[in-house]
């Protein structure tokens, strides 16, 4: 990611992680990375109870992702709009509203 004139070192790594961070949701959100995953589970020795809380964890780890990716780019977006201040009580404000935001 291009370095952002006016945010902080803080805020870029943060940043940094967020798209590391994304990837990964992104590829766990595709849906043959979960029929892959559901697969190896039905083929698994695990007794049929825990296959059946498995799977429902993964359908719900699945909707948490989304809803994760969703925030992450919202808060991406707010601080790529950003124009640079003097001060960084910008980045500060955005982190801590993205952290309260549920």
């Amino acid at each position: 990611m291009p370095r952002k004139k006016g945010l902080g070192k803080v805020v870029e790594k943060s940043l940094e992680e967020m798209s590391q961070l994304i990837k990964a949701l992104e590829v766990f959100g595709t849906k043959t990375c979960r029929e892959k995953l559901k697969k190896n589970i039905a083929s698994s020795s695990l007794e049929r109870n825990e296959k059946d809380i498995i799977l429902k964890l993964i359908s719900e780890i699945s909707g948490e992702s989304l809803s994760l990716s969703n925030k992450i780019d919202d808060l991406r977006d707010r601080i790529n709009d950003y124009k640079p201040q003097r001060s960084s009580r910008f980045a500060k404000n955005v982190v801590s509203r993205f952290l309260n935001s549920d």
